[in-house]
């Protein structure tokens, strides 16, 4: 979608978000992100990390996890999930680019990628290959929730405020994952695509459809 199209869509929508009377949001079946699987295929947990207090009155999400997986072979990656029960002005996904610029990290390139995640199911991500000091990562990530999967920022406000309407529901979540990309950015996107055909079928569990 056009930026500027999707831009004077929101605008459009939030307005009428404005006028309608309010609804109290539907009961969310899901289970909590504390729960999400210690082990993952060839992947184990090997680290779990919290946010400071200052950070959660910036990010005010609803629940979240930070965690570090290895795989049999060695490899790792860091995954963050961070979930909303309801979105709004002040309350919703930041874009990791902001809190990845602001600790140091700065973009070498920057693109859309699809990403097969099951045999017949694929998903586009945002791939930044960014550098910090010596260390080269890479960082997948992408919006998700009430049954869709976005790269867009634009078309992810787009689908909240039409959903608030024809929903009544907000809620949703970041998911990002990084890695080493000492070794090269392809093989980085190859151990984080094994990665996410773990996780990805479990993900309704925890980012209800």
């Amino acid at each position: 979608m056009n930026r500027y199209i999707a831009v004077i869509l929101i605008l459009l929508l939030a307005l009428v978000v404005n006028y309608l009377p309010a609804s109290p949001p539907p009961t969310l079946v899901r289970e909590p992100l504390k729960d999400f699987p210690t082990r993952l295929g060839d992947w184990t947990l090997v680290s779990q990390q919290k946010m400071d207090p200052g950070s959660l009155r910036v990010l005010k999400v609803d629940d979240y996890i930070m965690r570090t997986y290895r795989d049999d072979a060695g490899q790792t990656v860091s995954l963050y999930i961070g979930w909303f029960h309801t979105q709004k002005e002040g309350k919703q996904n930041h874009s990791p680019r902001e809190c990845l610029t602001g600790a140091g990290w700065y973009t070498i390139k920057a693109d859309p990628t699809v990403i097969r995640v099951a045999p017949e199911t694929s998903i586009t991500v945002n791939r930044y290959y960014m550098q910090n000091g010596p260390a080269k990562d890479l960082f997948l990530f992408w919006y998700q929730g009430r049954g869709r999967e976005s790269a867009s920022e634009y078309l992810t406000k787009f689908y909240l405020a039409l959903d608030s309407i024809t929903k009544h529901r907000t809620d949703g979540a970041l998911i990002r994952l990084n890695s080493s990309a000492a070794s090269g950015q392809d093989k980085a996107l190859r151990t984080e695509t094994a990665f996410i055909r773990c996780f990805y079928p479990l993900l309704s569990k925890y980012i209800p459809n």
